[in-house]
């Protein structure tokens, strides 16, 4: 029940970052995109509020630049109004509004590829945190597709095991 309650809280902080660009003159979202926790609140485990562990996937689209510069200002939006709901944000930086957790799934694909072929403690903890996520809000299509590539991406691998 605890998770539902989390679930709603962010989900709405989602939805207020979308409209906080609006209102700044960026738009809707350029291409469809996919919100996903991960760590605790991807597992559904959270009892207290705890840190920001989230990333953003998106489509990639016709003008990429434009497209990035979108994405970076979202995750930027969504650490700000989660902040303000009380989550912490991440000692770690694993939060949308870090480069590195946010991107097109090519991205995604390469990111993966690169934690598989480097097996170092921190990639160890990369992997550990990202496998457990969960999309809590985003356009179904492309989290299935996203899902089907990371999917795909640990069988090539050979060297990440998931259950």
């Amino acid at each position: 029940m605890i998770t539902k309650l989390y679930d709603r809280l962010v989900k709405h902080c989602v939805e207020l970052a979308v409209k906080s660009l609006e209102k700044k003159g960026l738009g809707q979202p350029p291409v469809q995109f996919c919100w996903y926790q991960m760590g605790s609140g991807g597992r559904g485990e959270q009892f207290l509020l705890t840190d920001q562990d989230h990333f953003l996937v998106y489509e990639s689209g016709e003008d990429d630049e434009e497209v990035t510069h979108y994405f970076e200002k979202l995750g930027e939006e969504i650490v700000f109004f989660l902040e303000k709901a009380g989550y912490e944000r991440c000692i770690g930086k694993m939060m949308a509004n870090e480069e590195m957790w946010r991107g097109s799934i090519n991205k995604w694909r390469d990111r993966l590829k690169s934690w598989s072929l480097r097996a170092t403690n921190e990639n160890l903890l990369l992997v550990q945190n990202f496998f457990s996520f969960r999309m809590l809000y985003g356009d179904e299509v492309l989290n299935d597709q996203f899902k089907r590539m990371v999917t795909s991406s640990v069988k090539e691998s050979g060297t990440i095991c998931i259950d």
